[in-house]
């Protein structure tokens, strides 16, 4: 019986500090490099492409942001998600996936 390890990054997983967006390396090129990673040890990298087993499909995607799993009692609204912060405590994805279209407003440009 052969195992497939399937693979789906999370969102630290595509943290930028400042060395590396220094480099040039950005959020989404993180990701590709991971899934190279993945590929290369022989796992199944989820965020390229779906995995069949016994005709059940598994697909991946980072899309931590469904913010429909948050509880109600926490007490935030979308925009609280949306702003990544609340009251004085900030979502670190704020200041470390750098994504293309947030660049221009980047602490680290």
């Amino acid at each position: 019986m052969t195992l497939s390890v399937l693979v789906i990054p999370g969102n630290h997983d595509i943290y930028v500090d400042y060395s590396e967006l220094s480099r040039g390396i950005i959020s989404l090129l993180k990701l590709s490099m991971s899934n190279t990673l993945v590929e290369k040890l022989g796992c199944v990298a989820l965020m390229k492409g779906s995995f069949i087993l016994n005709s059940i499909g598994f697909v991946g995607s980072i899309g931590w942001y469904d913010y429909s799993f948050a509880p109600n009692w926490l007490g935030l609204s979308l925009e609280d998600f949306r702003a990544k912060s609340y009251s004085l405590q900030v979502w670190a994805d704020e200041n470390y996936i750098k994504l293309p279209f947030q660049m221009k407003n980047s602490r680290y440009i």
